[in-house]
């Protein structure tokens, strides 16, 4: 998600003028990863989604401040960011492919629920990263109404004038679109 310290760009002006929308994290093919620090709170360093589950999503938060890694030399060091926190997803992603390993059932968009909606840790209002979670809960439907579109169409029965106004008695087509986050 980034290591600015700043909202998505549907946070409000006034309150943030900083704001920005990072890229590929952003895009709902991505799992968009925020930073932890030890006590499980969002590390002050990382972005952060100011409307979950619209616009630009960054849709979990795992550990990022303080992880070791190594260096050239047997050396390690301790580094902080959400590419620290990055890895502990991908690992994650890993292990449940191979616990849930028929790809033909189980496809990557199956895992990426899997890591986001099955855990029941959070941080604050996100997902926190469970390999647990991931692994043995399934995640329940979670289903909003985006839009509705009602059309009185002027074929779908000889009573309809297709005035775009639903009369009573008048044949209606009703699309509805659903997201399950």
């Amino acid at each position: 998600a980034g290591n600015d310290g700043i909202p998505t760009t549907d946070a409000p002006k006034d309150l943030y003028p900083i704001r920005a929308d990072i890229y590929p994290a952003g895009y709902s093919y991505v799992l968009g990863v925020m930073a932890t620090d030890k006590n499980g709170n969002l590390a002050s360093f990382s972005n952060w989604d100011y409307t979950p589950i619209e616009n630009c999503e960054y849709e979990l938060t795992a550990p990022g401040k303080d992880i070791y890694s190594t260096l050239p030399g047997n050396r390690y060091a301790k580094w902080s960011g959400t590419s620290m926190a990055a890895p502990f997803v991908a690992a994650t992603a890993a292990i449940i492919r191979s616990h849930y390993d028929d790809k033909d059932t189980y496809s990557s968009r199956f895992i990426m629920g899997q890591i986001v909606s099955a855990t029941t840790e959070k941080t604050g209002s996100y997902p926190a990263l469970s390999v647990y979670d991931s692994i043995y809960y399934l995640p329940k439907p979670n289903l909003s109404v985006k839009d509705m579109f009602l059309m009185d169409n002027a074929e779908n029965d000889e009573i309809n004038d297709g005035d775009a106004i639903i009369d009573a008695g008048e044949v209606i087509d009703l699309g509805v679109l659903v997201r399950n986050q």
